[in-house]
């Protein structure tokens, strides 16, 4: 009797079947003599940190049968096993048959460092360290290619296992452990406590010596000048409060922009020797003269990059007073005057200033800074009276500029060199008769301020 045959399609449903079991048994059975590693979150700033074990998982991936963290996360807390410590660790190794499991941390002690441990999953000592130093605590490219070359030897030679308890302490002593974050639930994690940036201050203090020196010339070139070299010789203070400094410790370039909103004061106090003027006669009258400058209003800092090496935008938003005085004589004059004077009228600036510039690293610890500003004249003083050369128009600015050094702490030394200047414009005085003259031909005036600043201060 003849057997019955099969349809067509069912043979080669079978012969496919066959092949396709054939062709995956190599497969599979590599895949279950693959080594296991765990490869456990690196210590360090958060996001280098996550990309550090990132790239040694990318690294291990094509070779090894590498262990998910929430499969170690849940075995360890199975196992009451969550501790960064060898006996913890080789618990939950032998939970998952890992044959061997890499550690890491990214450390700044004082250089910044990254640094790979491979542990024996058999009891979690560790088998071989690697450092590497680093220029921040990013991973850079050159350093992810050497430790493509240098883990891949170390983690075959762990996975044969520990030779014996001798030599097993023997690379513990010579080798050590790590000081990394334990494996804790995640409702017991705390957050990494993050330093606020040196560019953050709370206060920005400082005072020191002031050189001050000015010029008033009429707009017709020809009329009487006043001025000649700087004489003002005193002191300034600048302080600057800045109360949200930490919200620099925050993520995100709101924070960093926010964090940079202060108050501060600045005062100028020259202090001027007498102004002198002589008559033809050669006899001289002596005017006791003073200056003084005080700004105060809103400041505003912004480390844009959030690094220390990366440039400051700095705005002001101050009200301002500048005065300048020559003061009258009752006695010492000549020709039967009981008053005069040796100067143009006195100015007592009132205005707001709003200031635009910025801070430039130049080398480690040094900067460069700029700024200008721009006076908007509310009140010039006794100078546009009717009783003096008349009411009349005012517009200002200032240019400051100059370095600034940190060679200890918070301890900073400025050199600030300045200079400002005020354009006058004068209507016909009407008092009868006019205390001053205006200069025949002449409808303004310049009065101008320069001089320089070293000081000392603090940041904190």
């Amino acid at each position: 009797m003849r057997a019955p045959s099969l349809p067509l399609a069912n043979v080669l449903r079978r012969v496919l079947v066959v092949a396709v079991a054939a062709a995956l048994a190599p497969s599979a059975a590599r895949a279950q003599d693959r080594t296991r590693v765990a490869v456990l979150p690196f210590s360090g700033p958060a996001k280098e940190a996550l990309k550090g074990q990132a790239d040694c998982v990318k690294t291990l991936r094509k070779s090894y049968d590498i262990v998910t963290q929430t499969d170690w996360d849940k075995s360890a807390n199975k196992l009451f096993a969550t501790e960064r410590n060898a006996t913890d660790i080789a618990a939950v190794a032998k939970d998952l048959n890992v044959a061997v499991v890499i550690t890491g941390a990214v450390k700044q002690k004082p250089d910044w460092k990254l640094i790979i441990t491979v542990r024996f999953g058999a009891n979690g000592e560790a088998s071989e360290k690697l450092e590497y130093p680093l220029r921040g605590p990013k991973v850079d490219p050159g350093t992810l290619r050497k430790i493509t070359d240098d883990l891949m030897p170390l983690v075959d030679k762990a996975a044969q296992g520990p030779t014996g308890t001798t030599s097993t302490d023997k690379a513990t002593d010579k080798i050590g452990e790590d000081t990394e974050a334990p494996l804790a639930p995640k409702e017991e994690k705390k957050e990494p406590t993050v330093e606020r940036p040196v560019w953050a201050p709370f206060v920005d203090a400082e005072v020191g010596y002031i050189l001050s020196g000015r010029s008033f010339t009429f707009d017709a070139s020809d009329k009487p000048h006043f001025g000649g070299a700087p004489g003002g010789n005193g002191v300034r203070v600048d302080v600057t409060a800045y109360p949200l400094a930490f919200l620099s410790t925050r993520e995100g370039p709101a924070m960093n922009a926010i964090q940079g909103l202060g108050i501060g004061l600045t005062y100028d106090l020259p202090v001027w020797g007498d102004s002198n003027k002589v008559d033809a006669a050669g006899m001289a009258a002596h005017f006791p003269t003073s200056e003084s400058r005080l700004e105060v209003g809103l400041r505003w800092h912004w480390n844009v990059y959030a690094k220390d090496s990366k440039p400051d935008l700095i705005v002001h938003l101050e009200y301002g007073s500048h005065s300048f005085s020559i003061n009258k004589a009752t006695t010492g004059c000549t020709g039967g005057l009981m008053t005069c004077d040796a100067g143009p009228p006195d100015v007592a600036y009132s205005y707001f200033t709003i200031g635009v510039g910025g801070r430039f690293p130049i080398i480690a610890q040094v900067a460069g800074f700029a700024d200008v500003h721009l006076h908007i004249v509310t009140d010039s003083g006794p100078i546009q009276t009717q009783a003096e050369y008349g009411p009349g128009g005012n517009l200002g600015f200032r240019l400051n500029a100059g370095f600034e050094a940190h060679p200890y702490k918070g301890l900073v030394l400025r050199l600030a060199g300045y200079y400002e200047r005020f354009g006058l414009s004068f209507d016909e005085p009407t008092a009868t008769p006019p205390t001053q003259t205006l200069p025949s031909g002449s409808t303004g005036a310049t009065d101008q301020y320069y001089g320089f600043a070293l000081t000392a201060g603090w940041q904190y």
